[in-house]
């Protein structure tokens, strides 16, 4: 039986024409909401889509879905990501980022200072694995 994997169009802010070009097809892009680790997409190519019915956020680029937390349905109030783990327990730091942009992440000092003596990125990348419940 074949698992279809889903698949979105990512948007960007419309001023943000210089971020979205950042994401090489096949790099990956882990997704935050009000400090929740939401989703793991991977970049699909590497064209650049308009979105001419979102007036704030006209820019695309095609996404797989790779990884997406649970839906929080416990209580009628209660925002839809509340059981995505946090972000802070994903990223194994205190991490504050705002503005919806793309960051490479060697530009994230304290993800650097937190893992250099851990193995650097495939510590870090085996440590969002782990918190993701995925494979390595």
């Amino acid at each position: 039986m074949q698992c279809l994997v889903p698949e979105f169009d990512l948007h960007w802010k419309t001023e943000q024409d210089a971020n979205i070009r950042k994401p090489q097809e096949g790099d990956l892009i882990l997704l935050r909401q009000r400090t929740k680790v939401t989703h793991l997409v991977m970049v699909l190519d590497d064209q650049i889509r308009d979105a001419p019915k979102s007036p704030t956020h006209k820019l695309i680029r095609r996404v797989q879905v790779l990884w997406m937390a649970n839906e929080s349905l416990n209580t009628l109030d209660a925002q839809i990501w509340d059981n995505a783990p946090s972000q802070n327990d994903v990223f194994g730091f205190d991490i504050e980022l705002q503005g919806g942009k793309a960051i490479e992440l060697d530009h994230i000092k304290d993800l650097n200072e937190t893992f250099k003596d851990q193995g650097g990125l495939t510590a870090f990348q085996n440590r969002v694995a782990e918190k993701l419940g995925l494979e390595v």
